[in-house]
Parts: C-alpha cells; sequence; structure tokens
C-alpha cells in the first residue's frame, strides 16, 4: 500500500508514513508515526503520536501530543483524541481554531519559502 499525501498538508521532521493516507490540509507534528492509517481532511496529529494499522482518525480531528491510536480504532469526525491508549472526545472551539491556525501557518509558511527561494 503506497503512501498517499493530500493537498496543503505538512509533515515535520522525524515523522514516519507507512502505508499512510494524509486527506488535504493535514498537519502532522514532529516525530509521529502513521502506519497504515488514514487521516481525515483538516486535521492535526501532535507532536510523538502515533496511529497503528488500520485506525481511522476523522475530518477536523485533533490527536494531542504523545497519544496512541491503536490498531483498528477510529476517532470520529470532529473530536479529541488524548492518551494511551486514546480516548475521544468532542473538540471544543478554541481547539477547531487552533488546527485551522496550524494548518494556515504551515501553508503560508511553504508559499514564503517558495517566493524567497528557501524552497523550490
Amino acid at each position: 500500500m503506497p503512501t498517499t499525501v493530500g493537498k496543503e498538508c505538512n509533515v515535520q521532521e522525524f515523522s514516519m508514513l507507512h502505508g499512510a493516507t494524509l486527506k488535504d490540509k493535514v498537519s502532522i507534528g514532529h516525530s509521529v508515526t502513521v502506519d497504515y492509517a488514514t487521516i481525515g481532511e483538516h486535521s492535526l496529529v501532535g507532536i510523538n503520536s502515533a496511529v497503528l494499522q488500520g485506525a481511522t482518525v476523522g475530518s477536523n480531528c485533533l490527536v494531542a501530543a504523545g497519544s496512541l491510536v491503536r490498531q483498528g480504532q477510529t476517532v470520529p469526525d470532529g473530536h479529541l483524541a488524548y492518551g494511551v491508549p486514546a480516548k475521544t472526545r468532542p473538540l471544543t472551539d478554541n481547539q477547531r481554531e487552533e488546527i485551522a491556525m496550524v494548518q494556515e501557518h504551515y501553508v503560508n509558511l511553504c508559499q514564503d519559502y517558495k517566493e524567497t527561494g528557501r524552497f523550490e
């Protein structure tokens, strides 16, 4: 299974995508593992988290830093996944705003890099 990455995604250093599917506008934090799992659009996977085989993180979700989304687990749209193993609950309005800000920041940073010749 190939790894696929949608539009306007960002994958930060030391992360590993293995047979992963990232939908559009996904942010993957530092040192994240996504192993044969799917991350829905407009979602953010926090630093040092793991999303294991067959798991699905829905759209507009946040996986908190250091969390473990278990093999086969589904995180419903609009939910926070937190802890080891991950539990879920609906996102707050502040968390939804933070996901959007992070994603927008990295898209703008990429555009800036392209315009200044630091990234081609």
